[in-house]
């Protein structure tokens, strides 16, 4: 699942935010590491993104923006 949104701080600016949720399910059949034991694992995380957005010069957008991977 994903969900964004934008809002207008003023009429140069907007800010957009978003959360995306993975969840994963693994199985581990079989191993030749001794420190690994086969079985299943889920992982379930939460990540974000947040941007800046200046609208102020004529015919061009200035941007910039941060987010996490998974």
């Amino acid at each position: 699942p994903y969900i964004q949104d934008e809002w207008s701080i003023s009429s140069d600016w907007r800010v957009t935010a978003g959360v995306r949720g993975y969840v994963v399910d693994s199985e581990l059949e079989e191993t030749t590491r001794k420190e690994i034991s086969p079985g299943s694992v889920s992982d379930e995380h939460l990540v974000g993104a947040v941007g800046l957005s200046y609208l102020g010069v004529e015919d061009t957008l200035i941007w910039g923006a941060w987010s996490e991977g998974y």
